[in-house]
């Protein structure tokens, strides 16, 4: 069952992480945005500033200093009361809040700022900026409400920095609840300092709490970078105790992500909800968990694809990026194909995990359905299968039920014909890839339409056809009689049987038996001719024969029974014994089933023949 170019899953699911990756800067760089918008701790008092009218003042600089050093200063071109009776500051305004040191001083700058005399609303008209460290906010105005510790920004807001660069229509932050809000028409913008191309992240709202370290961007959201795209309802995402690192996002309703890559081609996943995890030091994705309509989907450059479906999947991964562990459950449905040769490959089940170290796949089903594994050729049905992904080898448990479809080109299970499905019922089965061989244990029955072989062993090699059976061997066959046209059912059994299809002979050996209408043949051996349609030719049985037929009894060491001709031709040294007639010898005995007749040849009596019984 393997085949070239298979989607590599880790790989695969690595690079699906990257895109995710990205999108960890701009809520990071959410961050530096709440710190710029940081006020003066120690503002101008009210009684500082007179509360009398004054004549416009020109080029004034006004500083507050506390202790031993400056705290507060506002400069601009003039400076005077206006008749709304608010101070107004006009021309070049700037206004510096001086932080512990000289890299958290706040610069903010305007060419009209307004406020009242007790210094609790600041208006900032026209185009205005504050800047902070890298991050540069400009605004078409700015409120900032000293007593409620909230600054709003309004009539189009934008913000950069050495890696942001965003937009949008309106901005509220409030320090005494320490929250930020970005709403209308939000756009970020991050530009990777590795020189990839810039990720865009599109929202109606954005929402972050400080103090829990949390938020959350709604309104149809859109992710893109180059040609990958991601988009949702919301998204939700939390930050780490010092704000440095990523410690969750989540992303509901919709969600969509097509990432395209330079050497995979494209990868999509659909879900109503993706939860990712990282790691607290590092910037890294440590797990993902989709849930709701799940789809994942991976095609590579030659066309080959997986895809995945399920209600839930669950990625785990390690501080290297490498796949750990993948989790599905409720529907699943992991289907890969190969473009080369054309073959699928779909398993379904349950619940499902697949280790990343080994590449090994477990799929279980349930009590009503059972977890499947389909081949072109082949199908497995069990309550539990584990796939090796790396070399294809595949073991089923606790009830195996298996299909082997006819196709034409191909071998047919066994001496079965190809022409249709064969059904194979064992307790356990397994499936050796490199042999392309398979194992079935226990219970096992094969049957196809009203042929049937069971046994306790199977074993049957994919590429030859060769079947090998051991232990409580029973064959039935079914064929039709050209002269009556009426079937025939005939009954083989032993300890062990081998069908050779090279030579397309059945041979069953230890404590073998045959049984067709009324008569009961035991030997030491049962060898069955086929022709090469499959139909029976002969049937040769050797070594201490016997054959029953009602109240008589044939010994002797071969047995050849033509179906055609209804006759089973007992030699060497044969007898027959009768409870009527006694026993008589000759050199062939000849079991007509048609109409019960024994006849007698002997060479020496000129090839006399006998009738024993009619």
């Amino acid at each position: 069952m393997k085949r070239k170019s298979k989607p590599n899953f880790t790989r695969t699911m690595r690079l699906l992480i990257a895109g995710f990756l990205l999108l960890v800067l701009a809520v990071i760089s959410f961050y530096f945005i709440v710190r710029s918008q940081k006020p003066p701790e120690n503002v101008l008092e009210s009684k500082q500033i007179t509360e009398q009218k004054v004549e416009k003042k020109e080029h004034i600089v006004h500083s507050e200093v506390k202790g031993e050093r400056e705290n507060f200063r506002m400069r601009a071109d003039k400076h005077y009361v206006g008749d709304d009776n608010k101070y107004h500051l006009e021309g070049k305004v700037e206004i510096i809040d001086f932080g512990k040191d000289e890299e958290q001083d706040v610069h903010i700058y305007g060419e009209e700022v307004t406020y009242d005399k007790n210094l609790n609303h600041f208006v900032l008209i026209g185009q205005s900026r504050v800047i902070y460290k890298d991050l540069t906010i400009e605004a078409g105005f700015f409120d900032y409400y000293k007593k409620r510790e909230v600054f709003k920004g309004s009539k189009g807001v934008n913000f950069s920095s050495r890696r942001l660069t965003g937009y949008a229509k309106v901005m509220v932050y409030s320090l005494g609840e320490e929250s930020l809000v970005l709403g209308r028409r939000v756009r970020l913008q991050i530009r990777p300092g590795s020189g990839a191309l810039p990720l865009l992240v599109k929202g109606s709202r954005l929402h972050y709490k400080r103090d829990k370290k949390t938020g959350e961007v709604v309104g149809k959201v859109k992710l893109s970078q180059g040609q990958s795209k991601a988009s949702a309802e919301s998204l939700e995402f939390t930050l780490t105790e010092d704000e440095e690192d990523l410690r969750s996002i989540s992303l509901r309703g919709g969600v969509r992500a097509s990432l395209v890559g330079k050497e995979e081609s494209q990868r999509e996943i659909k879900a109503d909800e993706i939860y990712l995890e990282g790691f607290n030091e590092l910037s890294r994705i440590s797990s993902i968990e989709a849930t709701g309509n799940c789809r994942y989907i991976s095609s590579t450059p030659s066309g080959s694809s997986l895809i995945i479906q399920a209600e839930s999947l669950s990625f785990v991964f390690d501080r290297e990026g490498d796949l750990e562990r993948l989790d599905a459950s409720q529907r699943i449905s992991m289907i890969e194909h190969w473009e080369e040769t054309g073959e699928e490959r779909t398993m379904e089940g349950e619940e499902m995990s697949l280790l990343g170290k080994t590449n090994v796949l477990n799929i279980r089903g349930r009590e009503s359905e059972r977890a499947r594994v389909s081949f072109q050729d082949n199908e497995i049905h069990s309550a539990d299968i584990t796939v090796d992904l790396e070399n294809d080898n595949l073991e089923a448990k606790r009830g195996v039920k298996a299909v082997f479809k006819g196709r034409e080109g191909k071998k047919s299970f066994g001496f079965f014909s190809k022409e249709q499905p064969v059904f194979i019922s064992a307790q356990d089965m397994r499936y050796i890839g490199a042999e392309k061989r398979f194992f079935f244990n226990r219970d096992i029955k094969v049957w196809q339409k009203k042929e049937m072989l069971l046994s306790e062993e199977l074993t049957f090699l994919k590429e030859s056809g060769k079947v090998n059976c051991r232990g409580g061997v029973k064959s039935v066959f079914v064929q039709k009689m050209k002269k009556k046209e009426e079937e025939e059912r005939l009954e083989v059994s032993a300890e062990k049987m081998s069908f050779h299809p090279e030579a397309n002979i059945i041979t069953f050996e230890e404590k073998s038996s045959l049984r067709v209408r009324n008569v009961d043949l035991r030997a030491q051996s049962v060898s069955v001719h086929l022709e090469e349609g499959g139909e029976i030719m002969t049937i040769v049985a050797q070594g201490e024969v016997r054959i029953v037929q009602e109240a008589t009894e044939g010994r002797g060491e071969r047995a050849d029974y033509e179906l055609k001709k209804e006759a089973i031709t007992l030699t060497g040294d044969p007898v027959v014994v009768d409870k009527d007639r006694g026993m008589t010898r000759g050199d062939k005995l000849t079991f007509h089933i048609a109409d019960g007749r024994i006849t007698v040849e002997n060479k020496e009596q000129e090839r006399s023949l006998t009738v024993i019984k009619s």
